[in-house]
């Protein structure tokens, strides 16, 4: 009896043990399961998104980049999309495309890569090899407002100049402009509008002008009568200096569009400019390479939308061929054209008429005219060593 009894104790506690383990087994099981669910999402919202880092608000930079969001998110065919990343130090955006893991591209202005090359030569030596260009999206015009006594910028040797905050991108420019032409001034860095009211004290020579820079406050400073836009071409720095600029800069034009209250209408300013570069960092082989070049073709494929009055961004400077000085070309980039070259060579090819065909018509024709012949009769072409000596044309015809 009492054996019957251990034997009755130990079968329900070893059930009892079996199902608690079957339990605890079960809850385990669960959380491994939404963990794989997770990570497959992780990943796939990862390798379906694009980060591109900007500027703070209202840089240029940003407008371009959520105008490039839009175009992405209005087009089906594009199998990405664009996650904007602010950056409050513009001037900073080169250095987190090189050295941020989650960054896959950034917009940039092209004289960066000098600048930085020649402060950092230990981190930067092989810069133009770790980061290459996607294509140029819009210029960036550098601007100085001056006294009108001030007619060139040679005058502003030993005077203080502001060239904007040092985390603006206009103040490289600023910085490599003074340089190469052996200028040296003493810079300042304020925002404009403080700016403004130095030159209007007579504490400051000269100041950059944003292109955005308030209306009022423009219109403020024309108002005395005092103050202009400084030109810069080949006239007021001449033909080495300016020729020197160019190795680096752009020319640009400005017009009353631009700063009514200092340019006449039907009138222009010249100057140079930085441009704007879409910038990606150049990974090896792998799923982050894969992912850019995906992000690249479906760029390129419809760019020039957004040149459409709809997109709010300086577009009309888009060009994705323009060589940059210093720069390399992605590799995808020059897959893309290369590919869209033989495409239009194959298009133009089919379009071309086949004149050969025409023209061999043409002779049939004429030879059926001088023999007489129906368009029943069928013309063989024959071998020349197989024609007779005879010169009637019948005799070539079986």
């Amino acid at each position: 009896m009492l054996a019957a009894v251990v034997m009755i104790l130990v079968v329900a506690v070893s059930s009892t043990i079996a199902e608690a383990a079957s339990k605890k087994k079960s809850r385990k099981a669960k959380p491994a399961q939404t963990t794989t669910t997770y990570t497959k999402a992780v990943a796939e919202r990862s390798e379906a998104t694009i980060k591109i880092v900007t500027g703070g608000y209202p840089s240029a930079s940003m407008k371009a980049t959520a105008d490039i969001a839009n175009l992405f998110a209005n087009s089906p065919d594009t199998p990405l999309r664009v996650l904007q990343v602010t950056a409050s130090e513009e001037n900073q955006i080169l250095l987190d495309v090189m050295l941020l893991r989650h960054i896959d591209l950034g917009i940039v202005h092209h004289d960066q890569l000098g600048h930085y090359r020649n402060q950092r030569p230990d981190l930067f030596s092989n810069i133009e090899n770790q980061l290459h260009y996607i294509t140029r999206l819009y210029n960036s015009p550098f601007i100085l407002l001056t006294p009108k006594y001030i007619k060139t910028l040679k005058m502003l040797q030993g005077q203080p100049v502001n060239i904007g905050e040092k985390t603006d991108h206009v103040a490289i420019t600023g910085e490599t402009v003074f340089n190469q032409l052996g200028i040296e001034a003493k810079f300042e860095h304020v925002p404009f509008a403080i700016a403004a009211e130095k030159i209007l004290n007579g504490s400051l020579a000269a100041t950059v002008v944003p292109l955005d820079s308030s209306p009022d406050l423009l219109r403020q400073l024309a108002k005395s009568g005092l103050y202009h836009l400084l030109p810069m071409d080949m006239k007021t720095l001449g033909i080495e200096n300016y020729t020197n600029l160019l190795n680096t800069y752009v020319p640009s034009k400005l017009t009353s569009k631009n700063f009514p209250a200092f340019i006449e209408p039907d009138s222009s300013l010249r100057t140079i400019a930085s441009s704007a570069l879409l910038v990606a960092y150049n990974w090896p082989r792998g799923a982050r390479r894969k992912k850019i070049k995906r992000f690249i073709n479906s760029f390129l494929d419809n760019a020039q939308r957004l040149k459409r009055p709809a997109y709010q961004g300086r577009w009309q400077d888009l060009n994705v061929v323009a060589p940059i000085s210093g720069w390399r070309r992605h590799k995808s980039v020059g897959q893309w054209l290369t590919q869209k070259k033989k495409n239009r060579t194959v298009q133009t090819a089919k379009k071309k008429p086949n004149t050969k065909g025409e023209k061999n018509n043409t002779t049939n024709k004429s030879i059926r005219n001088s023999c007489g012949l129906s368009a029943g009769v069928r013309m063989v072409r024959l071998p020349i060593w197989s024609i007779g000596t005879s010169h009637d044309p019948a005799s070539l015809l079986p």
